[in-house]
């Protein structure tokens, strides 16, 4: 008499995004394990772009060309009723709240 041992097969785990993957990994522990969302663009941003943690105010004379994400974005209306705009970025590497006045504004986001 031969026993077999019952074996119940479940279906494999579904597949995530690595968009999915990167966003519970940053919502989880606070940092992205796996990967950078911005991996993809490292080349771009070398060529393109100043390093978030290089910038000097004082060197840039207050403009600077920067790469990263846009984690949010707050505009206000000024005393002198002009529009004033803080913006939440992070690169690679670190995090920076900086803002942009209204002449800025008006030349439009790129």
């Amino acid at each position: 008499m031969k026993i077999e041992p019952e074996i119940e097969l479940t279906p494999a785990p579904k597949v995530h995004t690595e968009k999915e993957q990167l966003t519970w990994e940053r919502d989880l522990l606070g940092l992205y394990v796996s990967a950078h969302p911005l991996d993809k663009y490292t080349a771009y941003f070398e060529e393109q772009t100043n390093p978030m943690n290089s910038i000097i105010p004082a060197k840039h004379n207050g403009q600077a060309t920067v790469g990263g994400m846009v984690l949010d974005v707050r505009t206000i209306i000024t005393k002198a009723g002009t529009k004033m705009a803080f913006v939440k970025m992070e690169d690679k590497n670190r995090r920076r709240r900086s803002y942009c006045i209204s002449k800025s504004l008006r030349r439009g986001w790129r």
